[in-house]
């Protein structure tokens, strides 16, 4: 019985596959019919499946059921497609009457014509199985005597290769296909041309010596060649296949890719056969495909007594005692697994091994193979255990000394006894494997510095008055004397250093005087030098506070350890007030200025989520920005970007859901602009709010911290607004958060413009937040308006945009703006244009009439990216691509970096 026919529909109603396949049934004809219904599962059914036949649902008219029909046309041209429910197709369409259902009318059409089709499929393939496989014989003989030159034309068209049919005169009766690389002239003007006319030299004498050969034998002769295109060698595979008594069929089939790869892989072989790894490649289901020299040495077996093994019958499982069936999902899932395998010698002997699993996939993600590389860390393993063991003896050690004591390896800490980050106010934990110099005050960390590269060889003091080490409250600087001692033949230490606290002997003099030196030594005769000079003084008290504490706290009188606590409190809130209050510091007593000037709503909220945006990625929060109408406002720069700053910290502090939200618009009724900003984090009955913006008692801080710091920041944004003749309102979101809403004056010329601007919105990523700063202009070459839409529509938020459709227009647009002495910043263009251009000459054009473009990057937009295609757009001079169907984030993503390399702003 003959093979099946295998038919593939693209169709998304499950009804309709089993109406068909119960129809096609009474044909009499082995078939077999598989459905789906999206891109990549089609994609990979074309290849997995093979289809001989596609019946195709015309009414999907989804961006994927056309882009699966458009790649599927592209690949095979020849294809046969029946398109059901459509009004004109290329081989059979059907509309249908009852919506998406087949009724038997329709059935009858389509069984008709699939009859005509099946019918010569199974003699095709056999026709086809002599170009590709080249099987002669009965099955040869066969398709020779019962097809007509119609169909073995209708066949030979279909097929993607260049296909000649030549005589034995060397004429050349006819020709199909594409030529590779284009290396020889369009196939139609091939016919009844002699093939010297036609073929260069190197295919002459490859045809001379096997025709004869082909014609006698009536054998299949394979040969090789290579030629030379554009000045890059092109390997073509010439399959000579006899036809009639004085005709031979040529195939030429570019293999150029091939060799690479053979002489890419035979490279890579002989590379790893002369590492000292052992190097494993297997199949996806670890079936052993190549086994190195390394490999053969660790485990005792050659590569040809393993090739084809499974790899768990060759190798011992984990440690952890788990087979590769159990490793093969966490592979599929990670990619990568690392894992230890203990080898047992003839000797008895165990060997640990260290074995890095690592997942090889094609480009539609599947796994394809596995390469495993072992190394054997025996060594390693005792010199660990004896690092613990030492490790072990030292932290007891350690701990009988008094002083403060750190183990130093190249300046990173490796052990210290519990006193040396008590001293400094850490979790022991804390500090294991944290760089000593981190520590240090950073006017001694020369000294400090110098200090360890000499202690390596000999021993060095730094007596009192020592160094200045910061304790981890960011305020207390602890004075220490340190010996440094090298550690001599010790494993894995180079320093050993003992740290004894000086700071009483020292004095708090000298303290308070170096805090304040070190802070005032910057000051101007500004407001902004007079709050440094505040900050400085209260660092002091806050320190002294806190050493007080310290002392304090093991005395039996309790009075005095919370007189100091209260100072270290009050002093605190003190700056905290100031963060809210930078006004409360005025030179003078002099009234606060106010500077109300026309500003830009987009650009100052952008700036202020641009300052707050690692604050958001820490708590996994996206800023949303809507901006409904391009507005200016009257209101001081300064105070308006710290009124947001406040209200957005405060947002991002408590908000706890994905997003926060920041509108800004126009307010008809209030006849103002605002700024509103929706947040998750603070809730509240409205009952409350009246008591917000009443004086906050200190006690709230504990009983309630959301309330107590949203009432400070609430309190000081208002007074800032109100200041600027604006109104500050909030108001309660129901069972989610609230909404805090900014009014401000309009400024005259944006109200003349509030009814031509449009809402748009996005989340602020740091390229979108680079972009909206920049407004680069772009030039946008796409012939297909569906797709010239989506760019627009993506990009013109952030960008000047201008669209050209075709070569000749994009000349025209590119001349005028150069006439004006203008440039377009990136040019974003397509490689299929109409003809007669394409991307890569249309890019040479340019180049050519307007030199000043060639630091302009240009983007290429394709819809096949195979390593030639990138190839080729790389070496045309295009700083990149963009493949179809476009990912809007990626596209706005790579825009914006390659803008940044353009402009020197990011290393390659």
């Amino acid at each position: 019985m003959s093979d099946p026919v295998k038919l593939l529909l693209f169709d998304n109603n499950p009804a309709n596959a089993e109406f068909i396949k119960d129809e096609i049934s009474k044909l009499g004809v082995n078939f077999e019919l598989d459905s789906c219904s999206d891109f990549n599962t089609f994609l990979d059914r074309i290849d997995d499946f093979s289809p001989a036949i596609i019946l195709f649902n015309q009414k999907l008219s989804s961006f994927e059921s056309l882009t699966a029909l458009a790649l599927l046309k592209k690949k095979n041209p020849g294809f046969p497609i029946i398109y059901l429910f459509s009004e004109e197709g290329d081989v059979r369409t059907i509309k249908s009457k009852l919506s998406r259902e087949i009724n038997k009318e329709d059935l009858a059409i389509i069984t008709s014509q699939l009859a005509a089709i099946l019918k010569g499929v199974e003699e095709q393939s056999q026709i086809k199985s002599l170009l590709f496989t080249g099987e002669t014989g009965e099955a040869r003989k066969s398709a020779e005597a019962g097809k007509t030159d119609h169909l073995l034309e209708s066949i030979l068209s279909s097929i993607p290769d260049l296909i000649a049919v030549i005589d034995s005169g060397g004429v050349v009766r006819q020709a199909f296909g594409e030529s590779p690389e284009s290396i020889f002239p369009s196939p139609e003007t091939y016919r009844d041309k002699g093939v010297t006319e036609v073929f260069p030299e190197s295919f002459l004498q490859v045809f001379r010596a096997s025709v004869s050969e082909v014609l006698g034998s009536r054998h299949i002769v394979t040969a090789n060649y290579a030629e030379v295109s554009e000045g890059e060698k092109i390997f073509i595979e010439v399959r000579f296949i006899p036809h009639r008594e004085n005709q031979v069929i040529a195939v030429f089939r570019d293999i150029t890719d091939q060799k690479a790869n053979d002489l890419k892989f035979s490279f890579y072989s002989q590379v790893i056969n002369n590492l000292d790894l052992a190097v494993i490649t297997t199949d996806s289901d670890f079936k052993i495909y190549t086994w190195n020299n390394a490999a053969a040495q660790m485990y005792g077996f050659s590569e040809n007594q393993v090739t084809g093994k499974n790899l768990g019958d060759v190798i011992p499982p984990s440690s952890d005692g788990r087979h590769f069936h159990e490793v093969r999902e966490e592979l599929l899932e990670k990619g990568m697994v690392n894992r230890e395998i203990i080898l047992s010698t003839p000797l008895g002997i165990n060997h640990t091994v260290s074995s890095t699993l690592i997942a090889l996939r094609n480009a539609k993600f599947k796994l394809i193979g596995v390469i495993e590389i072992d190394k054997d860390i025996t060594d390693l393993k005792i010199v660990e255990s004896k690092l613990r063991r030492e490790n072990e003896k030292l932290k007891v050690l350690l701990e009988k000394i008094p002083d403060s004591l750190i183990v130093l390896q190249n300046a990173r800490i490796t052990q210290h006894n519990n006193s040396f980050p008590r001293m400094l106010g850490y979790h022991p934990e804390d500090l294991i494997n944290t760089d000593f110099l981190s520590l240090v005050s950073s006017e001694d960390h020369d000294r400090v510095k110098n200090a360890l590269r000499l202690s390596i060889t000999e021993e060095v003091n730094l007596p009192a008055p020592g160094i200045k080490l910061l304790h981890k409250n960011g305020i207390n600087k602890i004075f220490c004397s340190i010996i440094l001692k090298p550690a001599g033949e010790i494993p894995g230490i180079t320093t050993i250093g003992i740290c004894k606290d000086i700071t009483e002997e020292v004095g708090m003099d000298t303290i308070l005087s170096e805090s304040v030196t070190e802070e005032t030594k910057y000051e101007e005769d500004t407001e902004d030098s007079k709050e440094r000079d505040f900050r400085t003084y209260m660092n002091a008290i806050l320190g002294f506070a806190d050493i007080l504490k310290e002392n304090f706290k093991d005395l039996p009188d309790t009075d005095f350890f919370s007189y100091a606590d209260e100072i270290y409190s009050s002093g605190n809130e003190l700056l905290n007030l100031l963060d809210l209050y930078p006004e409360l510091i005025v030179s003078g007593g002099k009234q606060i200025e106010l500077n109300r000037v026309p500003i830009s709503v987009t650009d100052i909220t952008l700036k202020v989520i641009n300052s707050l945006q690692h604050k958001a990625i820490d708590k996994n929060l996206k800023l949303n920005l809507i901006n409904k109408s391009k507005l200016e406002v009257l209101a001081d720069e300064k105070k308006l970007s710290h009124a947001l700053t406040v209200l957005l910290e405060n947002s991002i502090k408590y908000s706890y859901d994905s997003s926060i939200t920041i509108e800004s618009g126009f307010d008809l009724q209030r006849d103002a602009a605002f700024i509103k900003i929706k947040d998750t984090g603070l809730y509240l009955d409205e009952k409350f709010l009246p008591g917000l913006f009443k004086p906050i008692r200190k006690e709230l801080e504990a009983s309630s911290p959301v309330l107590y710091h949203s009432g400070m920041a609430f309190s000081s944004a208002k007074k800032l607004v109100e200041m600027m003749q604006g109104k500050f309102v909030i108001a309660v979101l129901p069972e989610r958060g609230v909404m805090l809403t900014i009014y401000l004056d309009i400024e005259e010329n944006s109200r003349n413009k509030l009814t031509q601007q449009s809402t748009t919105f996005y989340t602020v990523s740091p390229e979108v937040l680079f972009l909206s700063e920049l407004q680069p202009s772009f030039l946008i070459v796409e012939d297909d308006p569906g797709s010239a839409k989506m760019l627009e529509l993506t990009l013109k938020a952030f960008s000047n945009l201008e669209f050209a459709s075709d070569g000749d227009t994009t000349l025209n647009t590119l001349a005028e703006k150069a006439s004006r002495g203008e440039s377009y910043d990136l040019i974003l263009m397509d490689i299929g244009l109409p003809e007669p251009w394409d991307g890569i000459s249309l890019r040479k054009e340019i180049i050519k009439r307007l030199p000043q473009y060639e630091k302009v990057p240009f983007l290429a937009e394709t819809a096949f990216a195979t390593t030639r295609d990138r190839d080729k757009i790389y070496r045309a001079g295009f700083t990149g691509y963009i493949t179809k169907p476009i990912d809007r984030r990626y596209l706005i993503k790579t825009i914006a970096n390659t803008l940044k390399k353009s402009l020197g702003l990011a290393s390659e």
